[in-house]
């Protein structure tokens, strides 16, 4: 049996959580997408300086950075961590990072459709769909919502059902400044 592998990032920091939350993230290479505006563009190939994982060498990683930097959260993104040669390690790293209690996003370009026939499960939210340049709004993350860089993308829980609108997930409403 072949054991398969992927390029990925080492993991680091951010705040691509749709919480107040740091995270651990990895970045996966590989797309097939051509969006226009990527900001992630020199991951469609292969990356030379990332190294080669299966999914227990990325999860001892994650789990290795994670624990020194007290972090539960992890965000698996790209590329496309679901591109036909990483869905299989991704799926199984999902499967890994669940069952130790770390709570999963994914992002993905791919639509929710994609991740219920191909059966990737084990995450908390994922968010779905290609950049559009075209429909493109001002990315936000504060203590009141989240918008992703496109209002075609959106967020979607573990059980698939889509958890914002025109992507634009709120956390908690405004208050009305004009009222105080």
């Amino acid at each position: 049996m072949t054991i398969k592998k992927v390029r990925a990032s080492k993991p680091f920091l951010s705040k691509d959580f749709p919480s107040n939350d740091i995270a651990t993230v990895v970045y996966f290479t590989k797309c097939n997408g051509t969006c226009v505006g990527c900001c992630n563009e020199k991951l469609r190939n292969d990356v030379e300086e990332f190294k080669e994982f299966d999914e227990r060498e990325l999860f001892r990683h994650i789990a290795n950075f994670s624990e020194r930097k007290q972090i539960t959260h992890v965000v698996i993104s790209g590329g496309e961590p679901l591109h036909p040669d990483n869905i299989d390690v991704c799926r199984a790293l999902l499967k890994i990072l669940f069952y130790y209690g770390y709570k999963i996003i994914i992002y993905t370009g791919y639509e929710i459709t994609h991740l219920i026939e191909n059966h990737i499960t084990h995450f908390h939210v994922a968010k779905c769909g290609k950049y559009d340049e075209t429909l493109s709004q001002v990315v936000i993350k504060d203590d009141y919502e989240m918008r992703l860089p496109s209002s075609n993308q959106d967020f979607y829980n573990s059980n698939y059902q889509k958890i914002s609108n025109n992507g634009i997930l709120k956390f908690k409403e405004r208050k009305d400044e004009s009222n105080n």
